[in-house]
């Protein structure tokens, strides 16, 4: 099943952008960014120093974009490296908490309770969990959100009316890439992609999106099928 190590590798969030063919995009003006982990003073100053002023300006705009929304619900579309697709519904409240749920015949589900994301893999009929903390989904999740410290920004790429942006964990680079797609101005995340250590890469559009209403706590709390509900 293939759905669920790409969400777990994520864990993921994001918005819409339309799949279907589309004409070849302009070259990017890409401006790298420090790779490396630094946890000294005078590396985080050398990584500063390597932002134009232009992406510091950028991070922030995201920081307070995410930070405006406390809640998200919308249909999400999902595809993957081998071209397969999948639907659902995406429903988020930070901080910590997330859930994916497939459209039938589609059964798996991924819920984020706010310690944990849960999947439930429904051709294995298995459940697998890891801490929040060791997933990509906390990056988005997290309230305050900040693109530093334990996170980093690894490159930065400016197209004409969009912004794509890596984010990698700092102590595991190398576990994987999550790259959010933005409109520009006004600043609105369209899609994100995940990359994994392996190479796989998972696509994730929205659309239909309600932000910033309520949602019921018990969206959050995950049960596991096989001990029924």
């Amino acid at each position: 099943m293939k759905n669920i190590p790409a969400l777990l590798v994520l864990a993921l969030c994001a918005l819409t952008l339309p799949l279907h063919a589309e004409a070849p995009a302009p070259q990017p003006t890409i401006k790298p960014l420090t790779a490396e982990k630094t946890d000294s003073d005078e590396d985080a100053q050398k990584k500063a120093a390597a932002l134009s002023a232009e992406d510091r300006e950028t991070i922030s705009r995201i920081e307070t974009y995410f930070n405006t929304i406390h809640t998200l619900r919308a249909e999400f579309m999902q595809t993957l490296s081998d071209g397969n697709t999948s639907t659902g519904t995406l429903s988020i409240r930070r901080p910590g908490k997330m859930r994916l749920e497939y459209t039938p015949p589609n059964h798996d589900l991924l819920v984020a309770d706010g310690l944990f994301v849960h999947a439930w893999d429904s051709q294995a009929k298995t459940s697998s969990s890891v801490p929040l903390g060791r997933s990509m989904a906390d990056i988005i999740l997290r309230d305050p959100l900040k693109l530093s410290g334990d996170v980093d920004v690894k490159e930065i790429r400016y197209f004409p009316e969009m912004i794509e942006v890596d984010i990698v964990q700092s102590d595991d680079p190398a576990s994987g890439i999550l790259t959010l797609e933005f409109q520009d101005k006004p600043l609105q995340l369209k899609n994100w992609r995940v990359k994994d250590g392996q190479g796989t890469q998972t696509r994730v559009a929205l659309y239909n999106e309600q932000v910033n209403q309520d949602i019921p706590s018990s969206t959050f709390v995950y049960r596991d099928p096989n001990f029924g509900h």
